[in-house]
């Protein structure tokens, strides 16, 4: 592949893969001064543009990170949240599949804003190094909520409880703790599929009552 094509794959592959690598940028300034009349350029332009959104973006009043430094098991995580049912997006910033879901969570924040006994936690399994990409992915969809990244003290622990039998953990996976803070949905639907999905909030709701 010659130098055209190689920079033009890394534009593409930045904007559909969702990189948002801030190389990006002054490569772009390269590339047009190398190849001035490209065909490629309005894409390019598209790619930069998208990229230099993304990392502008700032956090908003509503996404919550909490500090779990300290905590040292998952239980520990969700006993912050007891006497409210807890929806529970295990995901992460390299997941293509989690990032298209987030087209449909509109009608989850519209539900939960009218039910203030549910709470929105998304657990991203994103590495250490990769906590400033992680911030501002959450900030790019500006989804509500509480935000948490896995630590290496319950990693084990996330595994082998949502895992398969094998211990691998496909994502996006959806969980739906109830009042108490036991799982009440160990693969809850998406909220794409919003009827079914109030249908498992309700229940996990009226599951201590009985």
């Amino acid at each position: 592949m010659n130098l055209f094509g190689a920079m033009a794959q890394l534009f593409l592959r930045d904007e559909s893969e969702e990189q948002n690598n801030l190389a990006i940028i002054p490569l772009s300034e390269s590339f047009k001064k190398l190849y001035p009349k490209s065909a490629w350029m309005p894409l390019v332009d598209r790619a930069v543009a998208k990229n230099k959104a993304f990392n502008k973006v700032e956090t908003s009043d509503y996404i919550h990170f909490p500090d779990i430094e300290n905590i040292k098991t998952f239980g520990e995580v969700i006993d912050r949240y007891k006497g409210k049912v807890v929806f529970m997006d295990i995901w992460a910033t390299w997941c293509a599949p989690c990032r298209k879901s987030f087209a449909y969570i509109k009608p989850l924040q519209e539900y939960v804003k009218s039910h203030d006994d549910i709470v929105l936690l998304y657990l991203s399994i994103d590495r250490q190094e990769d906590d400033a990409k992680w911030h501002k992915m959450v900030a790019s969809y500006g989804l509500m909520g509480e935000r948490i990244r896995m630590q290496e003290a319950f990693h084990s622990e996330i595994y082998k409880t949502f895992g398969d039998i094998h211990g691998v953990l496909s994502i996006p996976r959806y969980v739906i703790f109830d009042k108490s803070g036991k799982i009440h949905f160990n693969a809850a639907a998406s909220p794409e599929n919003m009827e079914e999905l109030q249908s498992q909030l309700e229940e996990a709701s009226r599951a201590n009552k009985r």
